[in-house]
């Protein structure tokens, strides 16, 4: 199953990094965006494990990750990550940008 990621997800994912890297240092946050994209694997093998949530249209698949939350589709074929968001954003709101 593939995964692929909307361009606005790895500017997610670069900034993830980044403060991961100021603020816990290069180990931990290889560890962090490390399990981040072993999670990518799963939900593109097990795209069902992520909460339906329809409070957008069209709907779409929430599923935590440790401080961040996952947002996605599910293509038929793998996952499509939109954004990859820390816990405490208004995701729906900043899923419309």
């Amino acid at each position: 199953m593939a995964v692929t990621l909307r361009p606005i997800a790895l500017r997610d994912i670069d900034a993830i990094r980044d403060h991961s890297i100021e603020s816990w240092g290069v180990e931990t946050a290889v560890d962090y965006m490390t399990g981040l994209f072993d999670m990518f694997d799963l939900l593109a093998e097990t795209p069902q494990i992520g909460r339906l949530r329809s409070e957008t249209s069209p709907p779409v698949r929430l599923h935590p990750y440790r401080s961040h939350n996952i947002l996605y589709t599910d293509s038929g074929s793998g996952v499509e990550i939109l954004r990859i968001l820390h816990s405490r954003r208004n995701w729906a709101i900043l899923l419309e940008d």
